[in-house]
């Protein structure tokens, strides 16, 4: 995978997710609805099933401040990991 350069943001967020019956919509919709804007969401499917996935493209798609990683390897701390390699703030 390769670093998205951007505007950096001043605080990246990241959410890995997975093994779940149900998407982390309203985790996700929490970090959206802060007052404060300058940051980027960094979610992490970890192995999710396709339902699950497909509702977080769908939210993913509609928020240019989101992005959407992918880490195979199970668990929430090689999850962790990929999101902060990808995080852009400081």
């Amino acid at each position: 995978m390769q670093k998205i350069i951007k505007n950096m943001p001043s605080i990246s967020v990241v959410l890995p997710f997975y093994c779940i019956e149900n998407p982390p919509i309203e985790a996700i919709k929490s970090v959206l609805n802060q007052e404060f804007t300058d940051f980027e969401l960094i979610l992490v499917n970890n192995n999710s099933s396709e339902k699950v996935l497909k509702e977080v493209e769908k939210i993913t798609k509609q928020n240019s401040c989101i992005i959407l990683l992918h880490e195979n390897r199970q668990g929430v701390v090689f999850a962790s990991n990929t999101g902060m390699q990808f995080a852009q703030s400081k």
